[in-house]
């Protein structure tokens, strides 16, 4: 009940934003709980990713724009959001080198972490480690019995997707064949516009209000 209770909630909160034309709230709540979760699930189902780069990147401009009243913690949220969910969009439309180009980009320039409690082994776990300036600071006391957490790269669990897309893309330039991700279009007319109802209108409304403000 308490979930149904916070999706309406946001619904009502979401369609309040739009009438007042407040894109910088309209952006917050759909890539924050509750709502992210329906987007997420929405671009999955119908696998429409040509639209979900056209979603990703008139949030992006949202929440550039407004950069200076967002909290670091909360655009750092938004940011890991929708660089992941970028990343996701050109694995499903099997553009492996703009995928690969995008990993390896965000790898070198980003330093979001994840924790782990105790270290893993293994050369690519290793390989991922990094040691946010304000973690380095902090010291673990002299005879303490538990390590340190671990800090990886946000990236560190699609790794092995990572691998995939690498050889899938190296397949591909010596004319082998690949397996390519299903697109929206093998979907059955009814299950595709099944899927697509759930978000349609929310996400139509929301392109609609505030893209030609990012054009």
């Amino acid at each position: 009940m308490k979930n149904q209770n916070d999706h309406a909630l946001s619904i009502r909160e979401f369609e309040s934003a739009l009438r007042a034309k407040n894109e910088l709230t309209a952006v917050r709540l759909l890539l924050s709980y509750p709502l992210v979760n329906w987007v997420s699930q929405y671009f999955s189902r119908t696998r429409a990713a040509d639209r979900q780069l056209d979603f990703i990147n008139l949030c992006r401009s949202i929440i550039d724009r407004h950069r200076e009243k967002l909290a670091d913690a909360e655009y750092e949220h938004f940011d890991r959001y929708l660089l992941l969910s970028k990343l996701a969009a050109f694995d499903r439309l099997n553009l492996f080198y703009e995928y690969i180009k995008l990993f390896e980009y965000i790898r070198e320039h980003y330093t979001y972490s994840i924790r782990y409690s105790q270290t893993k082994k293994g050369a690519v776990f290793d390989s991922y480690i990094i040691v946010p300036e304000d973690i380095a600071t902090q010291l673990v006391p002299e005879g303490a019995k538990t390590f340190a957490p671990t800090y990886t790269h946000f990236l560190y669990p699609a790794h092995r997707r990572y691998e995939v897309i690498k050889r899938k893309y190296d397949r591909m330039k010596s004319d082998q064949h690949v397996q390519a991700r299903a697109q929206a279009e093998d979907l059955p007319d009814s299950e595709r516009a099944r899927r697509q109802f759930e978000m349609e209108v929310l996400l139509n409304h929301f392109v609609e209000r505030f893209s030609q403000h990012n054009e």
